[in-house]
């Protein structure tokens, strides 16, 4: 992963079809965040939007339970959402680490 200014990456923590996800911090007070990516070097418009959107919306909330954003940073040729780290995991992995069979 290329450096976004004021972050630091420590690890990728899941690929998809279409997003890398990352951990790391801010560097300027050592919060722990999460960095959501577009996978394609060049993505198309819908998938920008995509993230933006998800960032607009997730903004907007001040809930508890529903995770806080720090940013959307412009990355590459595309965006980074960053999002606040809790130090949970994703239900995919927690389900798979109970050997419970996702339909």
């Amino acid at each position: 992963m290329d450096k976004i200014s004021g972050y630091k990456i420590n690890e990728q923590i899941k690929v998809t079809n279409r997003k890398i996800i990352y951990r790391g911090y801010r560097e300027s007070d050592l919060t722990p965040v999460i960095f959501k990516t577009l996978r394609a070097d060049y993505p198309d418009l819908k998938e920008i939007s995509c993230l933006k959107h998800e960032y607009e919306i997730l903004k907007n909330l001040n809930l508890k339970g529903i995770i806080n954003t720090c940013g959307l940073e412009r990355y590459k040729n595309s965006f980074a959402l960053i999002l606040e780290d809790f130090g949970g995991e994703s239900i995919h992995d927690f389900l798979l680490v109970k050997n419970i069979q996702i339909l």
